[in-house]
């Protein structure tokens, strides 16, 4: 079990649902962290109610990026104001919010060589690559802030800002909602082609935040040099 951060009255914790393991936490031997590697592994979590703002950090060690998108936080059924999290197979950190999942969208995927729907209209903010196979194994403190007052989506690897992008207007989502949702995996896509579905992340993660707050740089800043191990 992991202690979670959500205010859901009657849920204290996250639960470990399939093949999670235990690795050795970023502070060395005799602290642990919970990794993903095989396919069905995931935490389960449920966080209620609205959110005027929002803030996921989390340090993670990937060890690999073998799937076409690999999640870090996942609500389960991407609907209207719930977010994606996820790191894409070429080093890019993707955020997403669904702005109206009633929308038909639709657009021709290579990989499938066919026209596919998407889940409705949604907006992914993507950083340039931060993760490389040279970065194996290594432990690094990622954050991504969805700050409807500024209209921003700013992105940051171990505290500083990697990317800074404006929310247009028409996707703009005052209202955040999470609700039922998964740590390190997503358990319902709704493509069940294999390369769109499975999403474990092939590394662990040692700890994340869930935040109704836009946290501004300082504190993301404060957030990694309080949180990173001695010698980091």
């Amino acid at each position: 079990m992991v202690p979670s951060l959500g205010r859901t009255a009657g849920l204290a914790n996250a639960l470990a649902v399939g093949p999670v393991g235990s690795s050795q936490g970023r502070f060395g031997e005799f602290t642990s962290a919970l990794s993903f590697e095989r396919a069905g592994a995931r935490l389960r979590t449920r966080i209620d109610g609205e959110l005027s703002a929002l803030t996921l950090s989390c340090w993670v060690r990937i060890d690999s990026l073998q799937n076409r998108y690999n999640a870090l936080f996942m609500a389960d059924g991407y609907e209207n104001g719930e977010p994606h999290w996820q790191i894409r197979d070429d080093g890019r950190i993707m955020f997403s919010v669904m702005v109206d999942d009633s929308q038909v969208v639709e657009f021709f995927n290579e990989r499938d060589r066919r026209v596919v729907r998407d889940a409705g209209l949604h907006r992914i903010y993507l950083t340039p690559p931060v993760w490389n196979p040279d970065d194996s194994g290594q432990w690094m403190h990622l954050a991504a802030v969805y700050d409807p007052n500024q209209r921003r989506v700013r992105q940051y690897v171990n505290g500083a800002m990697v990317a800074d992008e404006e929310i247009p207007p028409r996707l703009l989502v005052r209202t955040l909602r999470i609700g039922a949702a998964e740590i390190g995996n997503w358990g319902q896509p709704f493509r069940q082609t294999p390369w769109f579905a499975v999403r474990n992340l092939d590394g662990a993660i040692d700890e994340m935040w869930v935040l109704d707050a836009a946290l501004e740089s300082a504190e993301i800043q404060r957030l990694y040099e309080q949180g990173k191990p001695l010698g980091f």
